[in-house]
């Protein structure tokens, strides 16, 4: 089925956390902003490999538990890459996450949109690595 020109999501749910109420992630802001500056924002639509799942987990500075919206995409564009994707809830809306990820099914494509600071890649099949002599890395990191 295909998703992108009709709204999967119930009346007053939202991908981005913009539906008016105390739901408040630490990775996006409370509206999707219009004109997302490529500098500051990362935006890649994918397909869901699977439903989305609920999970408990450690966020913050304190690594306080709270639920997590967990979506894996494959094929996401622009590199056509398999992506993790993670948003945080509150404790207070738990229901409200996990009537979210209920709407969030195998094969819908999704759009995401991530503040580049938030943005961790991940290598899980390295085939080498390789230690830098001093005067070849970045002192500028």
């Amino acid at each position: 089925m295909h998703t992108s020109a009709q709204n999967p999501l119930p009346p007053g749910y939202s991908l981005f956390g913009d539906d008016g109420d105390e739901h408040a992630t630490s990775a996006a802001p409370a509206a999707a902003p219009a004109a997302l500056d490529p500098d500051h924002w990362l935006v890649c639509t994918g397909t869901l490999t699977r439903n989305a799942e609920v999970r408990v987990k450690p966020v913050g500075s304190e690594g306080d538990a709270a639920p997590v919206v967990c979506i894996d995409l494959d094929q996401v564009t622009p590199t056509a890459q398999a992506v993790h994707v993670e948003q945080v809830f509150t404790n207070a809306t738990r229901a409200k996450a996990e009537a979210f990820a209920s709407h969030l099914k195998k094969g819908m494509r999704i759009t995401v949109h991530c503040p580049r600071p938030a943005v961790r890649m991940s290598f899980n099949d390295a085939q080498h690595i390789e230690v830098q002599p001093p005067h070849l890395i970045d002192r500028h990191q």
